[in-house]
């Protein structure tokens, strides 16, 4: 009898996890009929990988060893994309289905280990199976995670989660296990751990995730000496592993080394003014992953810089309030090892991306992997009611809260799922985000509503605030664009000058060249063309527009050049091929 229960248990929590998958592609649904935005819409846009639907292993091979973002290296994420290119063709909708189908199987692997956790912490089943079913729902429709599971080229951060979470539980069962079937597990943990790496650098902190589970959910009782062995070993195995993962993978220690204490690109922020601004970050991610209300949620997050330790004063109580919670996890990690856990795991895995290294300030699918313990607390406690009162109390919450965090999911989703109502809740959202501003006012611009755009434009300009140069650069080169489409060209050439004067972007220079064919001034149009052919003569349309330009001075033959040259390089390009047979009839 009690076999045959324990199989009716089992069988109903496959039944729940199979119906917390489908709620994840039906909350999901209305994001696949949205766009690609930012970086996932440029990087798929640009790479030939993806101009056309076909496999070979030259396109593997460019995809692992030649790929330009983010340096070559992310390749695992990369080959899905290709696959996924050449069995679907790719798409906004294609690419969120395959995210969500990621994330559904990380819900799923995030499950297990909450449950091999909750048994290590003495819960039996079927205690242990309920709160590991609640807290990895809770985690995973979360509405504030959703952000991160529709932006699709954050699948590199889903994949290297993916990986990261069979690292652990690979761990775990290598530590339990007796005999040879050991040093499987020891295999499956490195090839997990490589993997993870070869999906995003923050797969080089499982080391440190292991640690902290080494810290709060101990394997057998120990003495105080152990630990410190226990701890210097990992330490030596997490610089052991990272060097040979890097190795692997083709990165130089030294230039990864440079990469992290330089920026990239300009910021708006020191090295040490960033430290300060993500005590309060932290502090605003925990608040919104456990209090995930609507007007809270948005996928550009703005703070001001942090310039001292009381500029602005909350600088201070944030890092007091991160302080404090670490010392209090370390502290009572026997006590309280459920609360301790979650508490170092979310910091631990915000090391790389929240610390010194100078990347954005913020991004919502940073956090993806370091909540996945964070509602844990709270669902064993619900897990261990007894009382059939309190027993029935606590999960009718736990049932309310899924509702409502599916409801809330379901609306990021709608969000996502139309350019115009993304970047509209991005502005209302994060209102000094020149990032918001520029990508709405394009939109209304290419609607052909120039008047709407230069009003957000100069919304931009009055209430943007501490913004790398670029931005401000691309804000003049697209109020420039909206003058010019309005026919209003002296003052277009104003702001397109100033977008130069803060760099000479391809993009500022192609405008630039095009505004000058309007001004009539083919020769200042050419020059702008030649900055722009010295930097990247495999810009697009950069030949078309130089032929044009040489028509309008009457250089045919040079024109028709060209032409030749644009569709050697776009073969596609229709408008090219029409210029050269009227050019080729003179």
């Amino acid at each position: 009898m009690n076999r045959l229960a324990a199989v009716k248990k089992k069988i109903l929590l496959i039944v729940l996890l199979l119906a917390a998958s489908a709620a994840i592609f039906l909350a999901g649904a209305p994001s696949t009929e949205g766009d690609l935005y930012l970086d996932s819409g440029s990087y798929f846009r640009t790479l030939p990988f993806f101009h056309e639907r076909s496999i070979s292993w030259q396109k593997v091979r460019d995809v692992v060893l030649n790929n330009p973002y983010p340096g070559g290296k992310r390749f695992l994420p990369n080959l899905t994309f290709l696959l996924e290119n050449y069995l679907v063709g790719f798409t906004a909708s294609s690419g969120r289905w395959v995210n969500m189908a990621i994330h559904a199987l990380n819900v799923l692997l995030v499950f297990f280990l909450l449950r091999r956790v909750l048994l290590l912490t003495g819960r039996r089943e079927p205690e242990a199976g309920r709160g590991a079913l609640a807290g990895s729902l809770l985690w995973g429709l979360n509405p504030f995670m959703a952000d991160a599971v529709y932006y699709v080229i954050q699948r590199m951060t889903l994949m290297s989660t993916t990986f990261y979470l069979l690292a652990v539980l690979s761990y775990l069962r290598a530590r339990e296990t007796e005999g040879r079937k050991k040093w499987f597990w020891w295999a499956a943990l490195a090839v997990s751990f490589t993997a993870s790496v070869a999906s995003k650098e923050n797969g080089v902190l499982i080391v440190l995730g292991i640690a902290v589970l080494e810290l709060t959910v101990p394997s057998a009782p120990i003495d105080r000496a152990a630990p410190l062995r226990k701890y210097l070993a990992l330490a030596a195995a997490f610089a052991a592993c990272s060097l040979l993962a890097m190795a692997f993978l083709g990165y130089n220690p030294v230039d990864v080394a440079r990469g992290i204490l330089s920026p990239g690109v300009a910021r708006e922020f020191t090295a040490g003014e960033r430290l300060l601004t993500e005590g309060r970050v932290l502090v605003d991610y925990l608040s919104r992953e456990i209090l995930p209300l609507p007007q809270r949620l948005s996928f550009v997050l703005k703070y001001r810089i942090s310039r001292s330790p009381i500029d602005p004063p909350t600088t201070v109580l944030a890092w007091l309030a991160v302080v404090g919670l670490v010392f209090l996890a370390v502290r009572r990690r026997k006590q309280m090892p459920l609360f301790s856990l979650a508490v170092l795991w979310f910091f631990a895995n915000h090391l790389l991306e929240s610390t010194i290294i100078m990347l954005e300030i913020a991004f919502v699918h940073r956090n993806y992997l370091p909540t996945v313990f964070l509602f844990l607390p709270l669902t064993a406690w619900a897990a261990s009611r007894r009382e059939e009162r309190k027993h029935f109390l606590a999960w009718s919450c736990v049932a309310l809260v899924l509702l409502l965090f599916t409801y809330g999911t379901h609306s990021r989703a709608r969000v996502w799922g139309s350019p115009e109502r993304f970047w509209n809740d991005a502005v209302q959202k994060a209102p000094g985000s020149l990032r918001a501003y520029i990508n709405l006012g394009i939109l209304r611009d290419l609607a052909g509503r120039e008047e709407e755009a230069l009003k957000i434009y100069e919304q931009a300009l009055r209430k943007g605030f501490e913004e790398k140069p670029g931005f401000w650069g691309d804000l003049y080169c697209n109020i420039g664009i909206a003058l010019m489409d309005l026919g209003r060209y002296r003052e277009a050439e104003q702001y397109m000058e100033k977008s130069l004067t803060v760099s000479k972007n391809d993009f500022y220079l192609f405008n630039m060249a095009r505004l000058q064919r309007h001004l009539k001034n083919p020769d200042r149009g050419l020059d702008a063309l030649g900055i722009l052919e010295k930097n990247n003569p495999t810009f697009p349309g950069l030949h078309l527009l130089k032929a044009k330009l040489l028509a309008d001075m009457g250089r045919h033959t040079e024109a028709r050049v060209e032409l030749v040259e644009e569709l050697r390089l776009y073969p596609n390009n229709r408008e090219a091929r029409l210029l050269l047979r009227s050019y080729g009839a003179r």
